[in-house]
């Protein structure tokens, strides 16, 4: 199966990220939570980073560990694209 992250951006739209006290992330594209800090969402529920109309991140040079560390085809990017073909729902994310 080929993969072509900038027509799916589903991990970007499905998974909570991770921010670590390293990441270079802007502040205020942050949110904490009782476990810690996590990117922000758009109201849609895609990440704040994400630009819609490019498919492409804002931050991508600053993008946190978890993003540069993702993998493509791994079991993460497959649960999100099953949600997107509506296969699974998407996970709660904390406060």
């Amino acid at each position: 199966m080929g993969f072509d992250c900038l027509a799916c951006t589903a991990c970007c739209l499905f998974l909570e990220v991770r921010v670590l006290p390293a990441d270079e992330v802007p502040p205020e594209l942050r949110r904490l939570t009782a476990s810690g800090a996590v990117m922000r969402r758009a109201e849609d529920g895609a990440c704040i980073a994400l630009d819609r109309s490019t498919g492409r991140c804002r931050i991508y040079e600053q993008r946190p560990a978890a993003c540069r560390e993702f993998r493509v085809g791994s079991a993460g990017c497959l649960d999100a694209i099953a949600w997107m073909e509506g296969r699974r729902e998407r996970p709660q994310s904390e406060g």
